[in-house]
């Protein structure tokens, strides 16, 4: 009998063979309890001997509780679980079958509280459950890094949201280096991710190329981040654009938002055209173009895949690119011909020598021109003949 109680285990078994609310209730409130207890040590052999009937007796209670939670209603599992989540003297089958309840609410605050619960149950869990287990697991302190991993691997942007806002733990590099993988994909994550303490700022300096004007302040505010560290992340952060996007003939929504970040920061120089057209990422280039010329994508698409040889120099030429980059430019830009990505050496000649005649102040008149007039444009890219 436990001590305290009014029952004896000869009454909790006529109460199990009730089968009424009222028994099954009683019954569970009972057996919670003394699983709650603390098996404290004994010292004399009687005190031994009175542990080792509390201990069969709490695996008796083991057994019961876990036989009635299986039929219980749901209000009564998650009256258990609620008083089982933050205790440790619980049998770890019975909080193991509580986290994988079918029914949210009784799970929720053991995979939220339990101690009890190891990494290896979190990761089954997170691996063959749903994404409201995870989000609840994703809340949890002093989560391990391989948990955290496995939650971003989900891909699902409320749980790596839910994971970038948890302070109660800290997040390892590779975790937050994910983490900011995602973030050119999640923009929710960007913010949460700079107020992270254990950001280093080299992962900070890579998050200030794909983040806000207003964000991008923080990060220079927060961290102590070079002019130097900035000019060696800026390859790095267009590196990972790159990785993270298998299509260079389609650009993603990541790509042109990234795109965007950059022209607006004034950081769309022409080296980074040079990268993403020795990278193959046609699509990302003409959208850097496009932003950079203040020309619709359709008309850049036709300037590159039509011969518009003498529109794409008079373009450069009004962005002010310097010739050297306008040489690899123009060859490198041969790649978005489908099927052709030689250039007659006549024809490069022909270019550079347009290159040279023209000054800056002509091409960004003509430019202006065709901003008010595509069809002048249009005109010029379809000329099949030209001369310098």
């Amino acid at each position: 009998m436990l001590e305290g109680s009014e029952y004896t285990f000869d009454r909790l078994l006529e109460l199990a063979h009730e089968k009424s609310d009222y028994s099954q209730t009683e019954i569970i409130q009972f057996t919670a309890e003394i699983l709650m207890s603390t098996v404290a040590p004994r010292n004399s052999e009687d005190e031994n001997q009175d542990q080792e009937q509390l201990l069969r007796e709490r695996d008796l209670a083991c057994e019961i509780l876990l036989q009635l939670l299986k039929e219980a209603q749901t209000s009564l599992r998650a009256m258990v679980a609620k008083k089982f989540a933050q205790n440790m003297n619980v049998p770890k089958a019975l909080i193991s079958f509580l986290a994988e309840d079918s029914s949210f609410e009784v799970a929720q605050p053991i995979l939220i509280q339990s101690g009890l619960l190891e990494d290896r149950d979190l990761l089954r869990i997170i691996e063959t459950q749903n994404r409201l287990r995870a989000l609840a697991i994703a809340t949890r302190a002093g989560l391990g890094d391989r948990v955290s991993l496995a939650l971003v691997e989900l891909k699902d942007e409320s749980v790596s949201l839910t994971l970038a806002q948890n302070r109660k733990s800290d997040l390892g590099v590779p975790v937050l280096e994910a983490l900011a993988t995602q973030a050119m994909d999640f923009e929710s994550l960007q913010k949460p991710l700079t107020l992270r303490a254990e950001m280093p700022a080299t992962l900070a300096a890579t998050l200030y190329w794909w983040v806000g004007q207003e964000l991008r302040a923080d990060i220079l505010e927060r961290f102590d981040i070079s002019p130097a560290l900035l000019d060696d992340t800026l390859q790095v952060a267009m590196q990972k654009l790159v990785d993270h996007h298998n299509d260079p003939r389609a650009l993603t929504k990541t790509q042109e938002n990234y795109a965007d970040q950059l022209y607006k920061s004034g950081s769309l120089k022409p080296e980074l055209l040079i990268y993403v057209l020795r990278q193959g990422q046609v699509a990302l280039f003409m959208h850097f173009f496009a932003r950079l010329s203040g020309f619709p994508i359709n008309t850049v698409q036709s300037i590159l895949t039509q011969d518009g040889v003498e529109a794409f120099t008079i373009i450069c030429r009004s962005l002010k690119v310097m010739k050297p980059e306008f040489a690899t430019l123009f060859l490198l830009s041969r790649a978005a011909r489908s099927g052709d990505h030689t250039v007659d050496p006549s024809e490069l000649g022909k270019v550079m020598s347009l290159f040279d005649r023209i000054g800056e102040e002509q091409a960004q008149k003509i430019c202006n021109g065709w901003h008010k007039d595509l069809d002048n444009l249009y005109r010029l890219i379809q000329r099949k003949n030209w001369e310098a």
